[in-house]
């Protein structure tokens, strides 16, 4: 998982962290994107390594 290296890095930051806030405390089983479907908990491990790096 990876951030889009053409958009705008620190608008993409910001809404990263919006979203991050928003997850907070609510039960998520699954996660789909517009090709793929994964466990929450794989999504979020990955999200979670894509905001610190």
């Amino acid at each position: 998982m990876r951030f889009n290296p053409f958009g705008p890095q620190k608008e993409t930051r910001e809404c990263a962290s919006k979203i991050y806030e928003v997850l907070q405390g609510r039960e998520i089983s699954k996660v789909c994107g517009y090709n793929y479907m994964i466990d929450y908990a794989e999504w979020k491990k990955r999200f979670d390594a894509l905001l610190i790096s």
